[in-house]
């Protein structure tokens, strides 16, 4: 479905009982972008192209009237390519706030590693920027959602070490 409205998803090659076969996508999960990135127009570049595919995504959805918004916003779900972004991984249809699905990213992209590098900081600037004047949000309304996430990821971080 999202590949016949212009969302750039692998192509599915075959289905059967258990698998799901899908064509290979030649790119880097964000996380790998992340650590191996140190051009600021890259950053920018990729940017660009993650709120872009955004912007597709909830098009061929019809978020206005059904409110999916992407959900697993994980940044192995995103593959940097030579063409832009490629999304995976749809396991299943989540409704919600697109600005859930921004500050999942934001703070995906600002707890990846442990150490802090300047790619990270570029890119939830770039971001931040890109999502507020492509959906016409406040950076401060973004923030919020970022910090929203950032305390379900530590909630979460506590459950798992039990």
């Amino acid at each position: 479905m999202l590949k016949n409205k212009a969302v750039e998803v692998p192509k599915v090659i075959s289905i059967d009982d258990s698998t799901i076969c899908l064509e290979y996508i030649n790119g880097d999960p964000l996380p790998d972008f992340m650590l191996r990135q140190n051009s600021h127009e890259r950053c920018s570049e990729v940017a660009e192209n993650i709120t872009k595919w955004f912007e597709s995504f909830y098009s061929a959805v019809d978020n206005k009237a059904t409110t999916e918004i992407r959900g697993d916003v994980n940044g192995r779900n995103f593959l940097i390519t030579d063409a832009g972004i490629v999304g995976v991984d749809f396991e299943e249809h989540i409704f919600g706030r697109k600005e859930s699905d921004f500050g999942r990213m934001l703070a995906y992209v600002a707890t990846y590693s442990y150490d802090e590098t300047k790619v990270q900081r570029t890119l939830e600037e770039m971001l931040i920027n890109g999502f507020a004047k492509r959906f016409l949000l406040s950076e401060e309304v973004l923030l919020e959602e970022k910090a929203k996430e950032l305390k379900v990821l530590e909630e979460f971080r506590k459950d798992t070490v039990k």
